[in-house]
Order: structure tokens, then sequence, then C-alpha cells
């Protein structure tokens, strides 16, 4: 009895130690975000999931030698189901809204979720960049909140996109109902001529897919992809050429 006694005793200091050292060292969660670089001046958001994802919202820091210029759709979500909202805050903060109005989720996997922009900052001296998530949210489908692991990169001087060797600009500006946008090429590859509004909603795609070297002229006419014409304020034009951004600032004055 005596030995029984001891032995229960002992077991229960065991249990009492384990779940004292449980308490200091909490589970990971099973959800995780972290960026991985694609091509200079491109980053994505990469999710590895174990539960279904319905909704993202991510406060995202750039702290160095770069500012951003951008966000779009990745591997794992598309224009067609989702719907993805950016806001450049003071250039080194980006805001990002992924959602799916149609009902559209992420079902347990991995890949990338969104894919960031940034360019050079000339007027820094740091050597290097780190990106950070300040805030990353996930929701399930009944709108409630998942437990993430956010993981920042930090990335050096050499890693450092360089700007398009393009010039992107537009005529006239301000204009109404028109303008002419123009760049040129120095050498071919993949482009991507885009507007956006100042919520970072893109509003048409004015060209997409491979362009030999030289310059171009393409015209917009403040309409969206339906044809449906847009309301005077600002826009913003984005060239993507070989992995860089530059943007320019348009205004639509009726």
């Amino acid at each position: 009895m005596a030995q029984e006694t001891k032995e229960s005793s002992r077991m229960k200091v065991e249990a009492l130690f384990l779940a004292v050292l449980f308490s200091f060292c909490p589970v990971l969660a099973e959800n995780q975000l972290r960026f991985l670089a694609r091509a200079p001046g491109v980053v994505d958001v990469h999710l590895a999931n174990s539960d279904t994802v319905a909704a993202a919202q991510l406060f995202v820091h750039l702290e160095g030698i770069a500012v951003f210029t951008g966000a779009d759709f990745a591997d794992r979500t598309d224009g067609s189901t989702w719907q993805l909202a950016f806001n450049v805050l003071g250039s080194h903060d980006i805001r990002i809204l992924l959602f799916s109005p149609r009902g559209s989720v992420l079902p347990p996997g991995g890949g990338a979720v969104v894919r960031i922009y940034f360019e050079s900052d000339a007027t820094s001296y740091a050597d290097s960049s780190t990106l950070s998530f300040d805030t990353a949210i996930l929701a399930s489908r009944d709108a409630h909140t998942l437990d993430v692991d956010a993981i920042p990169l930090t990335f050096k001087e050499q890693g450092m996109p360089e700007k398009p060797n393009v010039e992107l600009n537009n005529y006239p500006n301000p204009f109404n109902p028109f303008t002419t946008i123009s760049f040129e090429l120095k050498q071919g590859g993949d482009v991507d001529l885009s507007v956006y509004d100042l919520r970072g909603r893109r509003i048409t795609q004015l060209k997409s897919g491979h362009m030999e070297a030289g310059r171009y002229d393409v015209q917009w006419s403040a309409t969206d992809d339906q044809g449906t014409a847009v309301s005077s304020g600002f826009y913003i034009c984005r060239l993507l050429a070989d992995g860089a951004s530059t943007t320019k600032k348009m205004i639509l004055a009726k």
C-alpha cells in the first residue's frame, strides 16, 4: 500500500511538472505566413495552412532600402474568384485585404497567396531591408480568427531590385476623356500594364504578355475592363517589366 501511495504521488508530481512546462511552451500554430523572394523587386506572401481560410488581412512593414509599389494576386488566388485591395501607406507600409465575394476558400495546403512589389529607396543609407507582418489575420468561413505564425524576411543590398530600364509617362495629364500612356522597353520581356485606383483595386489591364524591345503608346479612355466609364480622380498606372515595377500617377478631370 505504501509503495502504491509513493507511485501515485510521483505520477501526480510528474503530471504537475508537465502542466507547468507546457504552460510556458505554447503550441505552434499550424498556419504559417512567410515571405519568399520571387524575382528582383518581387516577394510572395506564402501561406501554409492546415485550416480552411476564407479571408486574410495583412499589414506589412518594409524597413530599410526599399519602398512598396503595389500588390497583386499570386499562385493560389486569381481575380475571377478573389478580390484583393491594397493601400500603400507612406511607401514603407502596405495594407492588404484578400477575400472572395463568391465564397471561395483556400483549402489546407501551401503556396503563394499575395505578390508584393517594391523598388529601391534612393533616400535610404541602410545596407539591408526587413519585411515583417505588423498584423496578420486569417479568417475561417464562419468568420472565426485562426491562429497563424508570421515570419519576417531580411535581405541585403545586393538582393535589391533595380528599377525597370523604362520610362513611364502619360499625356495629357490631367486628361479627359482619354490619355496616351507611353513607355520604351530597352529589351524584350514579360510586361503587365494596368491601371489601379488609390485603394489598390485594378481598374483595367491594358497590356499583358511578352513584348519585344521598342517604344509603345497605349491609349486609355478612362473605362474599366467592362467598358464602364470611371469617375474623376487619381489613378495609378503600373508597369511591370521583367519583375521590376514602376508607377505613374494620372488625374482624370471631368
